[in-house]
């Protein structure tokens, strides 16, 4: 494995503020209480990973994209990756830093929101909206006009722009759209929510690859099926959707869908890690949907897969069970497990930092509940 990320500094982002983790290694655990910030920390590293305009509002929108209904509104989304008490001022600034193969760096976004009487049909045709209604032409629109500036030098798979200041606007009516000649990439990586092994489907990555679906196949072999063989995609003609399936070894197709979250939760994981080679992914709550019983094996299975792929992994847990778990399946290798505890104070967030062997030792010394 690979520790890419070596250093963290946030100074500011969501409610987080002059946070600094020092002495990051492969796997690095994120435990603490409720409203301490473990999923911000994940987002903070999302966005030093990749500082652009397009990566900026994906974060911003990623915690409201599974709501069956209209959440708060694009300008808000972004609004709130600031500390909050910064909008009587007017003026936001969001600062992230750290220190990546060696080199220190930080990442900033600076801005400020306006309000402007804008031509609807003029913004229509800029931005490509579709109003919602044919009312006035005209409407008053608060806009937040922003720059991205990112300080790292260029090196590995990063080509930056000439300059590394990106300026941007947004308002409601933003739509996001990507474009790979704009993109400021510095570390590749992933980013897994909570749902996402229900609502996404990472079953065309796992299969297009032989070596990846073997290792899948394995996967599920030994923890949740012996009689699972293939994995495959049917369907497709004569108006027929396409159905990810489970062939077992008597030849019968079990849609995907009739297993338990576990089964996909296991795959969703999996298939980050290996596509995510020389880079970094960040797992918020990894204990979600897997069953106590087969946590020690899967997670010795992800390890063992983020190692061969130089993968650094960054995750956020509520259950002490599941770190324990992750504790033990590492053996031997537990010292280069981080257990990062957050704990807020006076508005302020605080790491406390061991290595997997402490943590194990608190543990069972002290019976030290690491959540709290």
């Amino acid at each position: 494995m690979a520790t890419h990320i070596e250093s963290l500094e946030i100074s500011a982002y969501r409610g987080i503020k002059n946070l600094e983790i020092d002495g990051l290694s492969d796997v690095n655990i994120f435990v603490g209480d409720n409203n301490t910030g473990k999923t911000s920390v994940l987002e903070a590293i999302q966005f030093l990973c990749a500082p652009n305009k397009f990566n900026l509002m994906q974060i911003a929108r990623q915690r409201e994209k599974y709501r069956a209904r209209m959440g708060i509104d694009f300008l808000d989304s972004i609004k709130y990756l600031f500390d909050i008490t910064q909008s009587s001022s007017g003026n936001y600034e969001l600062l992230i830093g750290g220190k990546i193969h060696e080199q220190a760096g930080s990442v900033s976004v600076r801005g400020e929101v306006e309000t402007h009487l804008v031509d609807l049909q003029e913004l229509e045709h800029k931005q490509g909206i579709i109003k919602h209604s044919l009312g006035d032409e005209t409407e008053k629109v608060e806009t937040f006009y922003g720059k991205i500036r990112n300080d790292f030098d260029a090196y590995g798979q990063l080509e930056l722009f000439e300059s590394n200041t990106e300026e941007f606007e947004i308002n409601k009516y933003t739509m996001m759209r990507w474009n790979p000649k704009d993109e400021n990439t510095i570390l590749k990586n992933r980013s897994i929510l909570t749902v996402d092994h229900v609502l996404e489907n990472a079953f065309s990555d796992l299969i297009s690859n032989s070596k990846i679906k073997s290792n899948a196949v394995k996967l599920l072999q030994e923890e949740f099926d012996e009689n699972i063989a293939d994995l495959r995609i049917i369907g497709g003609s004569n108006g027929m959707r396409y159905t990810p399936v489970v062939e077992n070894s008597d030849g019968d197709y079990i849609p995907l869908s009739l297993y338990g979250d576990g089964m996909k939760k296991s795959l969703t994981m999996l298939n980050a890690i290996v596509n995510t080679q020389n880079g970094v992914v960040l797992i918020d709550e990894f204990e979600t949907a897997l069953h106590t019983s087969a946590m020690k094996k899967v997670f010795s299975f992800l390890i063992e897969s983020a190692r061969k792929s130089n993968v650094q992994l960054f995750l956020t847990t509520h259950s002490l069970e599941a770190l324990d778990k992750m504790l033990e399946c590492t053996g031997d290798s537990a010292k280069k497990i981080r257990v990062i505890r957050l704990k807020k104070k006076n508005g302020k967030t605080f790491s406390r930092v061991m290595n997997g062997e402490e943590a194990l030792e608190n543990r069972k010394d002290y019976d030290m509940e690491l959540r709290l």
